[in-house]
């Protein structure tokens, strides 16, 4: 999902050319997910293509659509910022979509994502919704981004402050091991380092 990979990128999850590869590979999957339907499927209904409903203005279509994309890009970044939701990321991730198409597609589509909309609507030539499908999941999905942006970064600032705790804690407590050590070497052995060069990595931490 293109407009989800925006989001990563806001929140410093990737980088600028592992966008580039996501956009890529998100949009020749859909191509391939497309192509699949024409074949063994048929034309019918342009291929799946996103429309919204027409009877609703568009000052009510395209806010419904920036909305249905904004509650994908929570759920999602709260699964990450929980660590996988205890196992349960994909039932919440399917369950959001699920429920975005069931209460908001009568409006406006509920696509949420531009590679989805865009490849049915290629192969179909059906291209006179298309801007919305290309314009307002990124709207929804960049709000969320920048909301969580600051809670993304205070989480990486702790796991550093804790993995440096760790590595000083190993620090000293290898010093303390070594210092140990040198109180039991025999009498006869000059070299701590060599009495437990059996050992290399001891020895090495020692260092």
């Amino acid at each position: 999902n293109p407009a989800v990979t925006i989001g990563y990128y806001i929140t410093g999850h990737i980088t600028k050319i592992q966008v580039l590869y996501y956009f890529v590979a998100e949009i020749i999957g859909a191509l391939l997910g497309s192509l699949f339907v024409l074949n063994f499927i048929g034309e019918k209904a342009n291929l799946g293509s996103n429309a919204p409903n027409h009877d609703f203005s568009i000052f009510l279509i395209f806010p419904v659509e920036v909305l249905a994309s904004a509650m994908l890009m929570g759920v999602i970044f709260y699964v990450v910022y929980t660590k996988g939701l205890r196992g349960f990321s994909g039932v919440a991730i399917g369950g959001i979509v699920g429920l975005d198409i069931l209460f908001l597609a009568f409006i406006s589509g509920a696509s949420m994502n531009p590679a989805r909309a865009l490849a049915p609507a290629l192969l179909s030539g059906t291209f006179i919704d298309l801007w919305l499908y290309w314009s307002a999941p990124f709207v929804g999905t960049m709000v969320v981004a920048f909301l969580f942006r600051g809670k993304f970064q205070a989480q990486r600032a702790q796991i550093t402050n804790n993995n440096d705790r760790i590595v000083d804690w190993m620090m000293i407590t290898s010093k303390k091991l070594f210092n140990d050590a040198k109180k039991v070497i025999p009498s006869g052995v000059n070299s701590p380092v060599r009495y437990f060069e059996p050992y290399p990595f001891f020895t090495k931490k020692a260092n």
